[in-house]
């Protein structure tokens, strides 16, 4: 039974973070003025486009992964690990003043999924 729970907890979050994902990554693929307006100057356009194309080829995989009954250890892992490193990077960059402290905000769901990832990291 807990692991049926489990596995149930662990597909919402990814599916969650999935979707999170995919809507702040489409964000500057299809208007770019509004997210530079609200995340600040860009000196390198074609830097935010590879990061958003990145991530929403993230997004695709852990929402595909939401289709089956469970979601295998791999997808749990790009989940932790692309969550962590979101994290490190918005948060140093943020505090050195390099990018818009806006950055810091992606910082709490960031840390939700990776927590959530992790409590429910499959056991088989």
């Amino acid at each position: 039974m807990k692991l049926r729970n489990s596995a149930i907890w662990l597909r919402r979050i990814i599916f969650l973070q999935g979707i999170y994902y995919f809507l702040t990554a489409v964000w500057p693929l299809v208007n770019l003025d509004s997210f530079i307006a609200v995340t600040g100057a860009k000196t390198d356009i074609w830097l935010v486009k590879t990061v958003a194309a990145l991530i929403v080829a993230i997004s695709v995989t852990l929402l595909a992964s939401t289709c089956t009954p469970r979601v295998s250890k791999e997808i749990c892992i790009l989940a932790i690990l692309t969550s962590l490193s979101l994290i490190i990077i918005d948060a140093y960059y943020s505090l050195n003043g390099t990018i818009s402290a806006i950055y810091l905000m992606d910082a709490a769901p960031e840390i939700a999924f990776a927590i959530g990832a992790f409590l429910w990291f499959p056991e088989t």
